[in-house]
């Protein structure tokens, strides 16, 4: 399967993370359900580029993501990756955790990875809409 890539200016592009970001925390501040303190709930998740995961069948597929199983994770160090500098110490833990533990002792995969489809890129409108919409649901998870 070939996917197109669709990439955005690096200027519309924090433009849009910035109207994401203001738009979730405009939706959580108002929920009885989603803590307050949503940003630094990030701060837990073990963060993987996507060159660093080594993808499975599809799971699902949604109007705006779809759900592959994850196999296992390349053989890239922390030091390879282009964001490593960002990352909390408790998220390169996390992220040591799951390379480690990608599948059971069946073989099975453990991790699943939910991402935007491409053609969503091709409508910013309809970009930001997902994404914030996928940012909230990873708040229930």
């Amino acid at each position: 399967m070939t996917e197109e890539t669709i990439s955005y200016p690096i200027r519309t592009a924090r433009s849009i993370v910035s109207y994401v970001r203001d738009d979730v925390a405009s939706f959580v501040g108002t929920s009885r359900v989603i803590s307050d303190e949503w940003e630094e709930k990030n701060d837990i998740f073990g963060l993987f580029e996507k060159k660093e995961l080594k993808l499975g069948k599809l799971i699902g597929s949604g109007g705006f993501s779809d759900v592959f199983e994850i196999n296992g994770f390349s053989a890239a160090t922390t030091s390879q990756s282009s964001s490593p500098k960002f990352w909390s110490q408790q998220q390169h833990i996390d992220r040591r955790i799951m390379k480690e533990n990608a599948v059971d002792e069946h073989g099975k995969s453990k991790y699943v990875v939910k991402h935007l489809k491409v053609k969503m890129m091709k409508n910013m409108e309809k970009f930001c809409m997902a994404a914030c919409d996928l940012v909230v649901e990873a708040q229930y998870l």
